[in-house]
């Protein structure tokens, strides 16, 4: 190693050598080591249920293709921020199913992503609001 950096000291044209010929190493004092303290145990209280309010869903006829047909013709001539729009509006009023159907219809992967990450954000809200989800 010194002939080494002897050697890099020449190379850089250095009179003194810039790295110690020795590393003395030192002697670490001991640690006390700590004693664990003890601590007592605590009863624990047997854990509480509380019943949440169920609510049963409510039942959705599937959408027949006549509608989602329908639906399809009315946005398809919106220009494709309006399509997430309705879509997004379809989803919360004629149900989920329903909205992507008619998103999967319109052949449209551009609204079809968008409606996913609008709708995503949408339902994230709605959630928060109803104390379902805590905010971030």
């Amino acid at each position: 190693m010194i002939k080494d950096t002897e050697k890099i000291n020449k190379e850089l044209g250095q009179e003194k050598e810039i790295l110690p010929e020795k590393v003395v190493e030192r002697e670490m004092p001991e640690v006390e080591r700590k004693k664990e303290i003890e601590m007592p145990e605590v009863e624990k209280k047997p854990e509480v249920e509380i019943p949440e309010e169920k609510v049963a869903p409510t039942p959705v006829a599937p959408p027949t293709d006549e509608e989602v047909k329908e639906q399809v013709g009315k946005i398809k001539t919106l220009d494709k921020e309006h399509q997430v729009k309705v879509l997004t509006d379809l989803a919360f009023q004629k149900g989920l199913s329903f909205a992507i159907k008619v998103a999967r219809s319109l052949d449209n992967d551009y609204v079809l992503d968008e409606f996913h990450s609008t709708l995503v954000d949408e339902l994230y809200k709605a959630l928060v609001e109803k104390g379902k989800l805590k905010k971030l």
